[in-house]
């Protein structure tokens, strides 16, 4: 995900013209500033088409000989490179570029370092992109006026340290970036910024402190575009279920079921924990409806933890209906599962617990207690959420 910043960019409500419409204008400064919009533009379709309309542009716009309006021509012509594959080329329009950062000030120096910053990055040599990165700190950093793209560099800055895999200077960076935003007042960039860095959290795997900074964005996830959105739900279920809260952990779970982009495996484990946690919340209302539905599903999943999780759901939907016998088969088949991907501490637990219930139910004491022993040996030996301590 890039977050470049691109203060040269025309506001959204500037007119884009088709590549046709800027075709057929005869050469000029406006047809120049039309293909730049264009190419800036969300709607752009890279093609070799473009990429000459660009290079006329260049031959036209170098006869004034002004940095402020060379510059910002060779590095789209540079980004248009990257697109169509030609990295090589890319970096060579980026060094032609690099020479007019010198004579340039203020937002001219900005959007050309943001510029350089962002080919360096997509062409893959991260060692430049750092260094236009910190170039850009140093042009923006105690300029109020230029606030929001240095909140968008030090962003980068943060998939930059990711890539080249300096973990240890995420936090602080992030740190700086959301003060800055907030001092900005811009709460459109507060929340992305928020979201940007719980998307890199999960890719370091600190699923908690994600946790911490997602659950703070829940008004807006519903309605905001983003890659990870079931990651982001996925983490919210699976922490309030670690702590007990099983009445948000079931609302999140139901969302990962409903999104579209889910794929079939993290559908039918939502809809597991849907079951497991309607079971605790005794609310049972829709649970035919919730096993019906995993019936549909395949259980060829690809790790330990979602097999036992699917054999777990169905054992608590057997005990709610009164079905104990089925429930102990399915509770004892699923203890019994193993897999090359490892073990699943917290569902065995779950599983013995669930065991030594029925027996108890049954009055089959001496068997209850051996299955809460079991439990208990398991508890010791591993780190497991509040509600199974």
């Amino acid at each position: 995900m890039s977050f470049s910043a691109k203060p040269q960019q025309h506001s959204v409500s500037a007119t884009i013209a088709s590549l046709g419409e800027i075709k057929a204008m005869p050469a000029s400064k406006e047809k120049v500033t039309q293909l730049m919009r264009y190419a800036r533009s969300p709607q752009v379709i890279y093609t070799n088409e473009l990429k000459h309309l660009m290079e006329d542009a260049l031959n036209y716009i170098s006869e004034e000989n002004k940095p402020e309006s060379v510059a910002p021509v060779i590095t789209v012509l540079s980004i248009i490179e990257i697109n169509l594959g030609n990295l090589e080329e890319a970096q060579l329009q980026a060094k032609k570029a690099e020479v007019y950062l010198p004579k340039l000030s203020g937002r001219y120096a900005v959007g050309l370092a943001s510029d350089l910053t962002r080919i360096y990055t997509r062409s893959g040599d991260l060692d430049k992109a750092m260094f236009y990165n910190g170039k850009l700190e140093s042009l923006t950093k105690d300029q109020p006026e230029f606030i929001i793209p240095r909140v968008l560099n030090l962003r980068n800055r943060i998939n930059l340290e990711l890539r080249k895999g300096e973990n240890k200077n995420l936090q602080p960076i992030y740190k700086l970036a959301l003060k800055l935003a907030k001092d900005s007042k811009n709460e459109e960039l507060i929340r992305d910024t928020r979201f940007a860095y719980a998307q890199v959290l999960l890719s370091t795997q600190n699923e908690k402190e994600a946790f911490e900074i997602i659950k703070e964005l829940i008004p807006d996830l519903d309605n905001t575009l983003i890659d990870r959105k079931a990651a982001f739900f996925e983490i919210l279920a699976k922490n309030y279920k670690d702590v007990g809260d099983y009445k948000n952990a079931f609302v999140f779970y139901k969302k990962i079921y409903n999104l579209p982009e889910s794929p079939s495996q993290q559908r039918s484990i939502a809809l597991a924990n849907m079951i497991l946690s309607s079971f605790e919340l005794k609310d049972y209302d829709n649970y035919d409806e919730y096993f019906r539905a995993l019936k549909k599903y395949q259980d060829n999943y690809s790790t330990i933890i979602a097999l036992k999780t699917r054999k777990l759901a169905e054992g608590k939907y057997y005990e709610a209906v009164r079905k104990p016998n089925m429930a102990l088969k399915t509770y004892l088949t699923g203890y019994q599962i193993k897999h090359f991907t490892g073990k699943a501490p917290r569902e065995d637990i779950a599983f013995q617990l669930a065991i030594a219930g029925i027996y108890a139910d049954d009055n089959e004491s001496k068997l209850a207690k051996t299955h809460v022993n079991i439990a208990e040996v398991l508890i010791k030996k591993n780190t497991v959420p509040i509600p199974l301590k």
